[in-house]
């Protein structure tokens, strides 16, 4: 069976009645506790459910009216679909209606209906006094149209207009999202005898089924693993439940303290905690002075309450009634989606209203530092103007030209635009290097651009020019941090423009080298000095000197050229930055080391000495380029053959 709940809420002062409407209209005391029934007053979220005129099925959580509460009221208000606020007529409006309905609207709970109860023990002028002093405070909170429907618990009046006033609210239900990863904030959690810790909450999105593999996040010791071993709705069993009910798992793995109130039940992989959240903040109209650039508050969100900390991204104050742009820093994580709300709570020398004091729409989660609070502001802006492939964009850009996993981008996308990122590579907006990793094109064409502003820099000198840039030394240039496949397509970008070329290794312009017939002449004349010297060749500062006979006005970028051609031609072989040899007096030197390892196993540096006939000098390089040419292997003051 799939359930499919209206989640309502109750909301109003303490002693207004509404556990005891929760009572009259399900049949089910929401007060579990016996201090709750002894003082009479809700202390923790009460639960109850019954059937709807229409049929669906409507799940009642019924919230704590007294202040020091408010922060269990939060928590049970973040999966509201519907509100009922409970306003007694003998008492009318009170501090806790107006901080509770103000929450609701905060939390984006979609539609309120008034109860105005009591109205048994009142006559009809302090009910009509009531119904007009609850009118007023909906039509303050953009609610004018709030049906206010005078209901008493104790004789029944009013209760099927009730009723069906929470029915025609179904058309108005909050957005559940059943594709997404399950999240569940769990606002109860408990040990039941023969079955282990059981947890409740609302489904914030996804669905979850028998045998799934969730964990709880966050966890003091890392990630708390476990998979489903039942579900229950409303006390009956079910396979199977999806976005919007209320539900309590029973999940094999979890320890007695690893799920308590305030953490998040998740789908296994899907989902992190993190500390960093951008977004936009409503600071009420109520408040007695504006918010300051940085500033301690508690945030309210699914069923946490963190401390943490407010900062301003686009201001350098929030005056009453403004909206501004800010990251929330909390002191612990929380697992949070964009597009969620929650409310920001300080003292009462902050907020009239109790302690409520702002809203916070969350555009981003698992932020990155910033540098300046306007590049934070800056990609906020971006993200509250973007949506699907354009946003997925956007958050790939944010990760640079370092990237970031595919995974990791479709976490950062809201709920039901995951999708988004396929698309964007798709469009070529997003592409994929190194495997997994994934990089804007824009981050690409950035890089590109660097590349090559540096590149006609840096060949803008005429001798640099001649030889060119090693690819080595221009690889950092596209980005600090640059991934190699980063690199690689930028200077592949770089190269298709076609002014530049890639040879042996350099990157130069176009017909900015020394001519082909100067460099094979000077080649060859480089040749017969190493064919004459065997195994004692010049270094290669001397050899200009050496040619000059030959070949006039040869610059040392003119030498490493030519070099490069004679190790093309299999002629010349570079043993160190100083010493080219000829590489048919290195390769019979090899041929003599292979023939001693015929006679013995060991060569020591006094008989490789003799097989050079050089000095020190010559002879340690050489011992050196035949271990990194797997000729030799050094094992103490000997080497032995490679492999052997």
């Amino acid at each position: 069976m799939i359930f499919d709940d209206i989640i309502v809420g109750t909301a109003g002062h303490i002693d207004h009645g509404k556990s005891s409407l929760v009572r009259a209209l399900t049949g089910t005391d929401p007060d579990r506790l016996p201090e709750e029934k002894a003082r009479g007053i809700t202390l923790v979220l009460g639960f109850a459910s019954r059937t709807l005129p229409s049929g669906r099925t409507a799940a009642f959580v019924d919230v704590p009216g007294h202040e020091a509460l408010v922060r269990t009221m939060v928590s049970g208000a973040t999966g509201f679909d519907t509100v009922v606020l409970v306003v007694a007529a003998d008492d009318g409006v009170m501090p806790q209606t107006r901080e509770h309905l103000a929450i609701c609207r905060l939390l984006g709970v979609p539609s309120c209906i008034v109860a105005l109860t009591k109205i048994d023990a009142v006559d009809a002028d302090l009910v009509a006094l009531a119904r007009e002093d609850a009118a007023s405070l909906c039509a303050s909170e953009g609610l004018p149209d709030a049906p206010i429907v005078p209901v008493s618990s104790v004789t029944g009046e009013g209760l099927d207009a009730l009723l069906s006033a929470i029915d025609r609210t179904a058309s108005a239900r909050r957005k559940r999202l059943i594709d997404a990863p399950a999240r569940l904030p769990i606002d109860r959690s408990f040990l039941v005898k023969g079955h282990g810790l059981v947890v409740t909450g609302t489904l914030a999105a996804g669905k979850l089924a028998v045998g799934d593999a969730v964990e709880v996040l966050p966890h003091a010791t890392g990630r708390a693993a476990a998979r489903v071993r039942t579900l229950e709705v409303h006390g009956r069993a079910t396979e199977l439940v999806r976005a919007g009910s209320r539900v309590a798992v029973q999940a094999s793995g979890l320890e007695r303290d690893a799920a308590p109130a305030g953490s998040w039940l998740v789908a296994a992989g899907a989902l992190v905690g993190t500390r960093a959240i951008d977004g936009r903040v409503r600071w009420l109209a109520s408040c007695r002075r504006p918010l300051g650039r940085r500033g301690k508050m508690l945030l309210h969100v699914g069923t946490a309450a963190v401390p943490a900390t407010v900062t301003l991204l686009d201001r350098e104050q929030l005056e009453p009634g403004e909206e501004g742009l800010a990251r929330v820093t909390t002191e612990t994580e929380v697992v949070v989606r964009p597009g969620e709300r929650g409310v920001l709570r300080a003292d009462a020398a902050v907020a009239k209203a109790g302690a409520t004091a702002a809203g916070f729409e969350i555009v981003r989660a698992e932020v990155e530092p910033y540098r300046a609070r306007k590049d934070a502001a800056a990609r906020l802006l971006r993200c509250l103007g973007a949506s699907g492939v354009a946003r997925a964009e956007a958050e790939a850009s944010f990760a640079g030209a370092r990237g970031t996993s595919r995974a990791e981008l479709e976490r950062r996308m809201p709920d039901g635009e995951r999708n988004a990122v396929a698309g964007a590579i798709g469009e070529g907006r997003i592409l994929e290097v190194g495997g997994t990793l994934v990089v804007a094109r824009s981050t690409i064409d950035e890089a590109t651009h660097r590349l090559s502003a540096w590149l006609d820099r840096a060949l803008a000198d005429e001798d640099v020019a001649r030889i060119g840039i090693p690819m080595a030394e221009a690889r950092p240039r596209a980005g600090r941090g640059a991934h190699t496949g980063v690199v690689d397509r930028a200077i592949a970008a770089a190269l298709a423009k076609g002014a530049l070329v890639l040879e042996d290794g350099r990157i130069r312009r176009k017909g900015s080298g020394p001519s082909g017939a100067r460099i094979d002449l000077i080649a060859e004349a480089i040749a017969e000095v190493l064919s004459g010297a065997g195994l004692a060749p010049p270094r290669v500062a001397e050899l200009p000197g050496l040619i000059a006979a030959k070949v006039a006005s040869v610059v040392p970028r003119d030498v490493t050229a030519a070099l490069a051609l004679l190790d093309k031609q299999g002629r010349a072989s570079r043993v160190s930055s100083e010493l080219w040899f000829d590489r048919a007096a290195v390769e019979a030197l090899k041929g003599r080391v292979l023939a001693h390892f015929e006679r013995a196993r060991e060569l020591d540096a006094q008989t490789f000495k003799e097989l050079t006939g050089q000095s020190r000098k010559y002879a340690i390089p050489l011992a050196e380029h035949l271990d990194q040419a797997r000729v030799t292997v050094r094992s103490g003051d000997v080497r032995r053959r490679w492999g052997a």
